[in-house]
């Protein structure tokens, strides 16, 4: 084996060296750059390929609507928009993992807590600080045509660290949380998981006049796959301050 090694590196021609010289240069370039982002807190990833990647994950699945009390009376041509790319993902206002980021400060009244609360409804729990919803990558969606400061509605994605309670306090998991930023609520959540067998892709769109938050998930090893498809509706035109919002939406299997 030695005399094999031996005469491979003596019948190394110049053409091969160079490539060699260039592959090592383009793994430390590449080396250097994955320093860079974990330093500088890159994303790989945008809304617009999460949203790819949970439209890729559809091509071929056999869907069928759910009829519910709440399902909305446009889900069929949405399903159809969705797959023909006429669907807007949306990028976040802001991604970071610094939960004292000064955008945050749209939610800063909420410091004040229960002055804004009022009655809860079934399935909202209050919000007062940003950290209440995870540790890290954090990702701030204003959902408004206009300014800011309007929004009645936010999205904030963030994650739980490995090996912390997901559930404790119950509003803690990973994924999407809908704050009517008003009142200081949490008024839904989508929990985005990770495990064998089990995929979830989730993203936010702008689709005519709506927010919509897909939640894809699905489950098995190998074909054939049992999918999920859920679009949540979180238009702020759905609910006024000091009345109940009954969240339309559609739900496929």
């Amino acid at each position: 084996m030695a005399n094999q090694t031996s005469f491979s590196q003596r019948h190394l021609t110049q053409p091969h060296r160079a490539i060699s010289c260039r592959g090592t240069a383009l793994l430390l370039t590449l080396c250097a750059w994955t320093l860079f982002c974990h330093a500088s807190n890159c994303r790989a990833e945008t809304e617009q390929e999460r949203g790819n990647g949970l439209i890729e994950l559809l091509r071929g699945a056999s869907l069928e609507l759910v009829e519910r009390k709440t399902t909305a009376p446009y889900c069929k041509t949405l399903l159809q928009d969705l797959l023909s790319g006429k669907v807007q993902f949306v990028e976040p206002t802001v991604e970071t993992d610094d939960a004292n980021d000064p955008t945050f400060g749209i939610l800063a009244h909420c410091a004040s807590g229960s002055k804004h609360w009022g009655h809860l409804s079934e399935g909202e729990q209050p919000f007062a600080d940003i950290k209440d919803l995870g540790d890290s990558h954090y990702r701030l969606y204003v959902l408004t045509e206009g300014s800011p400061d309007s929004a009645g509605y936010v999205a904030v994605y963030a994650n739980v660290g490995q090996g912390k309670e997901l559930y404790g306090p119950v509003w803690r998991v990973n994924g999407y949380s809908i704050i009517d930023r008003r009142r200081c609520v949490i008024e839904g959540k989508d929990l985005i998981r990770s495990e064998p067998g089990y995929e979830e892709r989730a993203a936010i769109a702008w689709w005519k006049t709506r927010w919509l938050v897909f939640s894809l998930t699905r489950t098995g090893r190998r074909p054939p796959y049992s999918d999920h498809l859920w679009a949540s509706d979180v238009s702020s035109d759905k609910r006024s301050a000091d009345s109940k919002r009954e969240v339309l939406g559609c739900d496929w299997h």
